[in-house]
């Protein structure tokens, strides 16, 4: 659901296609994180418990469940944090209920 919510903005560098009298749109910007992890938020899952987690994918291609802290979020992304993520995981992005730890799985790798 979208939520829209009237403003007064004061622009202080005004593009050259601002009219007065038209209706535009903005992001406001309320928190940034750097250097953070951030998935999709489609790479997330409810378990039973309603904790999030994500799977990634070992070397043997064998899943492994994390569950993750949630943080900052945007309409595509969202910061997680676990100590035992590192650069590089490679990470189901749309599991379901069906995956489990230790399944063996053939990744769909797309660079």
């Amino acid at each position: 659901m979208e939520r829209v919510i009237p403003v007064v903005i004061d622009i202080t560098e005004r593009p050259e296609s601002l009219m007065a009298g038209v209706i535009a749109t903005a992001k406001i910007k309320v928190d940034k994180a750097e250097d953070v992890f951030a998935l999709p938020s489609g790479a997330m899952i409810a378990d039973e418990n309603g904790n999030k987690k994500i799977f990634v994918l070992n070397d043997d291609n064998s899943l492994k469940s994390i569950t993750v802290e949630t943080g900052l979020e945007t309409d595509l992304e969202t910061e997680i944090t676990n100590s035992e993520l590192t650069d590089g995981m490679k990470v189901v992005i749309n599991p379901d209920l069906s995956y489990a730890d230790g399944m063996i799985v053939t990744p769909n790798e797309v660079e």
